[in-house]
């Protein structure tokens, strides 16, 4: 692919993905810590990962993807995507927990909000959203679902912070 469209498409994968860092910065705000912490590199990675594949499709090589990472990690940081795109790759091969577990979440909020999820009916994180919002006397629809679990990790993310600060 030219370096035009790797451009385009970077360009297309930080406008989908940057509303996470807004959340992040109203749910808990981003410390000094973020940008190292694994659940949130593996959960901005697995929406990366999404993103990349809808935008450039297969047409894509290892090298042009991994610079669409690091240009996309740069972008929502406004620090260096090279060394957190180093990092995600390191902790994506080592297959660390947090990272993984993160990395799934991310994918799932994503294929579901553009109704990509296959089984979604069954899929622990969509029922969990759901009951929580019916809960709330509120009607599960798919914004509402989407909404919650675009939410739920951030918020999820402060709550450990502040147990971590006690």
């Amino acid at each position: 692919m030219f370096g035009f469209k790797r451009k385009a498409v970077t360009q297309r994968v930080i406008e989908a993905v940057r509303p996470n860092i807004a959340a992040a910065q109203m749910v808990g705000g981003i410390d000094r810590a973020f940008w190292d912490d694994r659940a949130v590199l593996g959960y901005l990675f697995g929406q990366i990962l999404i993103f990349i594949k809808i935008q450039g499709g297969n047409r894509l090589s290892n090298t042009e993807t991994a610079q669409i990472l690091a240009d996309t990690f740069t972008a929502l940081s406004n620090a260096n995507g090279e060394r957190i795109a180093t990092e995600v790759a390191r902790l994506n091969q080592t297959n660390e927990p947090d990272f993984e577990a993160a990395k799934e979440r991310g994918m799932v909020v994503v294929s579901y909000t553009l109704g990509l999820l296959k089984n979604e009916q069954h899929e622990p994180l969509v029922l969990e959203a759901m009951y929580s919002i019916e809960d709330s006397g509120s009607e599960p629809s798919r914004e509402n679902v989407s909404g919650y679990l675009f939410h739920m990790f951030w918020t999820e993310r402060t709550e450990r912070l502040r147990e971590t600060q006690l």
